[in-house]
């Protein structure tokens, strides 16, 4: 039978590799977040995006920074997600030098 020394050794053995796995997933974590953090950068004011990584760490989930993400870039730029409200078409003029391709050499025969 294992002796009680070789029991300890084996638990704390086993604590050090867990706390080892522990500290990469939140390496790998944070790189994640603070990726998804830069691309969103060129989209924000940069008072936002620092606010965002300082709070990196209080996200648990991606999907839960990426909504909140999401969600400031609406807030910040809402005519980006916004209909058009100007019912005017716009029209292309009917004028014979801007016609290209088929139509252009039609015209030619046109009378």
């Amino acid at each position: 039978m294992s002796t009680s020394a070789e029991k300890e050794a084996t638990l704390s053995a086993l604590t050090a590799e867990v706390e080892s796995l522990r500290e990469y997933r939140y390496t790998v974590e944070k790189a994640q977040k603070l990726e998804l953090i830069n691309h969103y950068a060129s989209k924000l004011d940069d008072e936002i995006i620092s606010d965002f990584t300082s709070k990196v760490d209080d996200y648990k989930e991606l999907d839960a920074l990426e909504k909140d993400l999401a969600y400031a870039l609406v807030k910040s730029t809402p005519e980006m997600f916004t209909k058009n409200s100007d019912p005017t078409p716009t029209l292309i003029p009917k004028v014979p030098e801007a016609q290209s391709g088929l139509n252009g050499y039609l015209q030619k025969y046109v009378k």
